[in-house]
């Protein structure tokens, strides 16, 4: 198993409300409404819980989170399946 595995990023959705100019939505990227499953976000957090060592889950990405359908309970999923673990959540957004 991998030992250097500090961080992972889950990005659970591409949608942005924002349009900053030093971003791809703003550009290039477009602003999809790509949001990620629940069965995605499990399988993840499976690989996630092989490790012993504390792994940061980063919930960022590309779009801003709190903007997905289900956030409450996606957040809630992960506090539940790590909860009794040394991994921890660290979140990104735009407070918009």
């Amino acid at each position: 198993m991998y030992k250097h595995l500090l961080s992972v990023e889950l990005s659970l959705t591409d949608i942005c409300n924002m349009t900053c100019v030093f971003c791809p939505h703003s550009t290039t990227f477009g602003n999809p409404a790509h949001y990620m499953s629940e069965e995605t976000l499990h399988l993840a957090l499976d690989h996630i819980l092989e490790f012993d060592q504390p792994i940061k889950i980063a919930i960022n990405g590309r779009g801003e989170p709190t903007l997905h359908t289900h956030f409450e309970s996606m957040i809630q999923i992960i506090h539940n399946r790590i909860k009794d673990t040394p991994h921890f959540i660290n979140m990104s957004t735009n407070a918009a």
